[in-house]
């Protein structure tokens, strides 16, 4: 197994339902950025 295949999933929740808070996702975003994994915002 390569070291990038055992790395984890990052899972930010930018918000409860889809557009009810816009301004969530920056910073959800930018901490997912600075973690240097791979990640994804959930809505």
């Amino acid at each position: 197994m390569t070291p990038s295949a055992s790395s984890p999933l990052l899972i930010g929740c930018a918000a409860g339902f889809s557009g009810d808070r816009v301004d969530a996702a920056g910073p959800v975003v930018d901490m997912l950025i600075a973690q240097g994994r791979p990640g994804l915002p959930d809505f």
